[in-house]
């Protein structure tokens, strides 16, 4: 096996690993927090397993490997590849998918949109908004839940669960 194709089922393993976690949070109403630090990476390391596909290992690791700001970019077309039902996927619906994707990106605290969003699922962060300091334990992300927990939230998951799946037979 080529070390780009190493490369691609590792991240694949990792993001499956992620999921479980994700999973067992949900299952056991952990804080919001909790759970969508998973979920962000469970899709970046799925994105990352994507974008190790059909790539040449050639000694040095790509930008991609340690950037954290990679899931709005791959998982919608992670969606166009799995769904073979392509008029399913209109353009309103892949609309919805990006902006669902963006919002999980900007939950790592390195993808901050330029220190306008501050917010985030692992450190606390000045929140001009409320006058204090945030803590994502206790920050219900209601906004971001609300989208996961629709029809193209559900989707982008199951997506990526297929996507791995489909690497690892």
């Amino acid at each position: 096996m080529d070390r780009g194709k190493e490369w691609q089922i590792a991240f694949a393993k990792q993001a499956l690993s992620d999921y479980k976690i994700y999973e067992i949070l949900c299952r056991n109403n952990a804080e919001s927090c909790h759970r969508l630090h998973y979920l962000q990476m469970f899709l970046e390391k799925t994105s990352k397993a994507y974008l190790w596909q059909d790539r040449n290992f050639t000694g040095g690791i790509p930008y991609f490997h340690t950037s954290h700001n990679v899931i709005a970019k791959v998982i919608p077309q992670i969606t166009k590849d799995v769904l073979t039902n392509r008029e399913f996927l209109n353009r309103n619906k892949m609309k919805e998918i990006r902006k669902i994707c963006r919002e999980i990106d900007l939950l790592a605290p390195a993808v901050d949109d330029d220190k306008k969003r501050l917010d985030n699922c692992e450190y606390p962060w000045a929140n001009s908004v409320k006058g204090k300091i945030s803590i994502p334990c206790e920050e219900k992300f209601e906004m971001l839940n609300k989208l996961i927990n629709n029809s193209n939230g559900t989707l982008i998951i199951k997506v990526g669960r297929l996507y791995l799946q489909n690497l690892q037979s």
